[in-house]
């Protein structure tokens, strides 16, 4: 059995999911492109990876813990580990193309 979802489904799918809540309190993607490229890239040396998926994982996955942490300092509340999981994936979907690209721009 295919179950077919129209673009108006998966958007409402996205904006009920469990992070939807921190993104839209506190996050857009705007705040985190920027915190990505002066606050962590520009302090890493991607070379120092073995590859480019590690890379990609492990710059996402410290977007991630810092930005769930900033949103707990401000509002006291933490998040699920699914909803950190969630979360993680949100990074990962949304800036593993620019993080990917930064990786073979410094180290081709």
């Amino acid at each position: 059995m295919n179950i077919i979802i129209t673009e108006k489904q998966v958007k409402l799918i996205m904006e009920s999911s469990p992070t939807a809540r921190l993104r839209r309190r506190l996050f857009d993607k705007i705040f985190l492109q920027d915190f990505l490229d002066y606050d962590i890239l520009e302090y890493e040396n991607p070379c120092d990876w073995d590859n480019v998926g590690e890379f990609v994982g492990d710059v996402c996955d410290t977007l991630a813990i810092q930005t769930i942490d900033y949103f707990t300092e401000q509002t006291g509340e933490k998040l699920s580990p699914k909803e950190s999981d969630y979360f993680y994936y949100y990074c990962l979907d949304n800036f593993g193309k620019h993080i990917e690209t930064f990786y073979k721009k410094k180290c081709a």
